[in-house]
């Protein structure tokens, strides 16, 4: 499916916390409540906490007041239910749904029961980004909290909308790609779906609004080709069709509707063709069947809520805004004079939220995607309360028990205290309430979505010494309070669009081990200065590397791993007589430098790119080699001295000029591994044999081979992968081989 990308600027976390606002001072439940605002007397306040977080979830008013939410997008969420009663102001988890979904309907029929509808399912991804679509269908028994299947409809839908007819049916519109202006309903009485005629547009992230005459207004949304529209219809349930009535003056997607006391339909907000955010507002009046604009919010808004109160103004909280990425925002709109005016602010960051009227006439602000800039760590009384604030499900080990589960999983000490966090494999968004366990000393953030950023109050976990920070946003960067870190031995990083460290890894003495994929333009000059033993540098994406800083690394430094582009001279690493690693992934390069041969403690040496080595020196260091991999280069002979040396495991000659390689005979170690793929090979010489006593793997596939010495190779003890595939030998030969190498059962042998 096509996604539309959310630009995050910051840390998301799916919120754990709900808010209720009231309208009237005097309904107010100031329990655990975080701030007030005085004017118009609303204020905010917190309610017990949700058993899972949610985002991409559904909310639903029952007829006895409570509210069920179900869904959302993780896998420890997307089956789940729990209900909130207003009394207790509690959860309580409820029966797992059917289907795992979020991006899905739910509604509350007449008879009590709740229709949940389609929805996206599988593995989450990136928004309207889904590897399922289902067209499945489930109701909701409230007297007993079980869960039925009821018939599934005609076709698979997520990002649609529903709404419950006068008649008590239940109108489902668009969110299909095969189908995108469809729509049916559904009749609980028979439990059965029936379509409707087209619409006259397709659509997905539009909105649904029962008017007052019962019949149904749908506005904007996209297209099939992703087109942001301001087209409008109206559906008539007592002819089931469909007819056009005035366009907005704005195309939107992402906004609300809401239907006003007197009739009126009011859209807010929402996204243009462009992307951008809008603050704009209009009324559509079933009378006239046309649009009239009224003032603007005081921001632009999308992703948000809009819920008319007793009062008959509409609140709108939260959503993206112009000022910050997501909003604690609130204002209300006054149909009277058409006006917005702020009202108190959530305490919480939210977008994609879901808000509920309660009977009482408050609004239940339920999860979502907030944006957290501070973090109060005075709020949590140990390291297991941090844990258990965090929204999602975490395996919890002692010092003494392997910690090895599916998912996030936290290391306690004898103390209690967490020393150990991973959230790895399928890792869920970050939140930032982990930067309280300021016992750590291990942090592995390998996320499964680049959809996160390093907040500064990674500075505060200075007992870490090792971290990984997988996956780092877009437009984000690893911030200079990770100098902080002093203790820090190990450092990992990915970042696709990551191109400066900071100077202040510099004050990390300890470090040793340094690895970053990442398109750097540059390596800071205080790295130089660090004991490192490993650098790790990948995904270079050019050749701007300070002067001489290759020149000044450490001597202790032990492994270096480096993916630069246009890199075309060795002479920076001849000073690093300690160096035991070198790997270098590059275009350009021509020669192997004589001052090599001051390298005396080199055991791998790993060529790879598009270069055009065609030789090693003939004093090229060889008493410690054990591995010599020259990957795409220009070799036409094998290189002699390395083959003498007494350690040599592996050589990998692949992608270059070979011809010959009878002098493969002359090796003086145990070698075990030998690839000579796709190379001008026409001859494996009987010679090989000489190798049998610890000859394990032998790849010649992409040569020009018309056979093969079998009856030698079978005789090779150790011998148990051959690899002869997309060489010149004939079906014939090839028969005859197999027959020979039947003989020994242990070699697998690959045409």
């Amino acid at each position: 499916m096509d996604s539309k990308p959310t630009c995050i600027t910051f840390f998301l976390m799916l919120s754990t916390l709900f808010m209720i606002i009231s309208t009237n001072s005097g309904n107010a439940l100031p329990v655990r409540l975080r701030s007030i605002f005085t004017a118009n007397k609303s204020k905010w306040s917190e309610t017990g906490h949700l058993n899972i977080a949610r985002l991409y979830h559904a909310a639903s008013l029952l007829l006895d007041g409570k509210v069920l939410v179900t869904g959302g997008e993780d896998y420890d969420v997307c089956s789940t239910a729990e209900l909130y009663d207003p009394i207790s102001r509690n959860w309580t988890k409820s029966y797992d749904m059917t289907y795992c979904r979020w991006f899905h309907t739910a509604t509350t029929l007449k008879n009590g029961k709740v229709l949940i509808a389609g929805g996206a399912a599988g593995e989450p991804e990136p928004l309207g980004n889904v590897k399922y679509v289902l067209n499945q269908a489930e109701l909701y028994e409230t007297s007993t909290g079980y869960w039925f299947h009821t018939t599934s409809m005609n076709i698979e839908r997520y990002f649609h909308t529903a709404s419950l007819l006068q008649n008590g049916n239940v109108l489902v519109v668009g969110g299909s790609d095969d189908a995108p202006n469809s729509a049916e309903v559904y009749e609980p009485e028979m439990e059965t779906w029936i379509n409707t005629t087209d619409m006259h547009y397709g659509r997905k992230w539009h909105t649904e609004t029962v008017l007052k005459n019962g019949q149904v207004l749908v506005t904007g949304g996209h297209d099939l080709p992703f087109n942001t529209i301001n087209s409008a219809e109206i559906y008539d349930p007592s002819t089931n069709t469909w007819k056009v009535v005035g366009s907005m003056n704005y195309k939107r997607y992402f906004h609300t509707a809401t239907l006003l006391t007197n009739g009126k339909v009011l859209v807010a907000g929402g996204l243009d063709n462009d992307d951008n955010m809008v603050n704009s507002t209009e009324l559509f009046d079933p009378s006239t069947e046309s649009w009239t604009i009224t003032g603007n919010m005081t921001q632009g808004r999308y992703l948000h809520t809009a819920s008319l109160l007793k009062s008959g103004k509409v609140l709108v909280s939260g959503g993206g805004s112009f000022t910050s990425e997501f909003s604690t925002d609130a204002e209300l709109y006054d149909f009277s004079t058409g006006m917005w005016t702020n009202t108190s602010s959530m305490n919480y960051q939210r977008a994609s939220h879901t808000a509920t009227v309660l009977a009482d006439g408050n609004v239940l602000v339920i999860g979502g995607k907030p944006l957290v800039s501070s973090l109060n760590c005075t709020q949590y009384s140990s390291d297991l309360d941090v844990l258990h604030s965090l929204p999602f499900n975490i395996t919890i080990a002692n010092g003494t028990t392997k910690c090895t589960p599916r998912g996030p999983c936290a290391t306690t000490n004898s103390h209690q205290q967490v020393t150990s966090f991973d959230v790895w494999n399928r890792g869920p968004q970050e939140a930032l309430q982990v930067y309280c366990l300021t016992h750590l000393r291990l942090l592995r953030l390998q996320l499964h979505e680049p959809q996160w950023h390093i907040p500064t109050e990674i500075g505060d976990l200075t007992d870490v010494m090792a971290l990984y920070l997988e996956n780092i946003a877009d437009g984000s960067d690893i911030p200079e309070t990770i100098g902080k870190l002093t203790n820090l031995e190990w450092l990992s990083a990915t970042a696709w669009k990551l191109t400066v460290l900071p100077d202040s890894l510099g004050n990390c003495k300890k470090l040793r081990f340094l690895s970053i994929a990442a398109p750097l333009k540059q390596l800071p000059i205080s790295l130089s200065l660090l004991p490192l033993a490993n650098l790790w540098v990948t995904y270079f994406a050019g050749s701007s590397v300070p002067q001489d800083f290759f020149h000044s690394l450490n001597p202790t430094l032990k492994t270096l791993r480096i993916n630069i582009s246009k890199f075309e001279s060795f002479d920076s690493f001849s000073t690093l007589t300690n160096l035991e690693v070198l790997e270098v992934v590059s275009t350009g390069l021509m020669e192997v430098p004589v001052a090599f041969n001051a390298l005396t403690s080199i055991k791998g040496f790993h060529i790879a790119g598009k270069n055009n080595i065609s030789r090693l020196s003939e004093d090229f260091p060889i008493e410690n080699l054990e591995r010599l991999l020259l990957e795409n280069n220009c070799f036409t002979k094998l290189p002699v001295q390395a083959l003498l040396s007494r350690n040599l495991e592996a050589l990998e000659l692949s992608g270059n000029r070979l011809v010959d390689i009878s002098e493969i005979v002359l090796a003086k170690g145990p070698l075990q591994d030998v690839r000579f793929s796709n190379n001008k090979i026409e001859t494996l010489p009987e010679t090989i044999n000489k190798l049998g006593d610890s000859l394990q793997s032998l790849y010649m596939n992409g040569n020009r081979l018309r056979t093969v010495p079998a009856e030698e190779l079978v005789k090779m003890k150790k011998l148990r992968l051959l690899d002869i595939s997309n060489n010149q030998i004939s079906d014939n030969e090839k028969a005859r081989l197999r027959t020979i190498f039947a003989k020994n059962p242990s070699l697998h042998v690959q045409f």
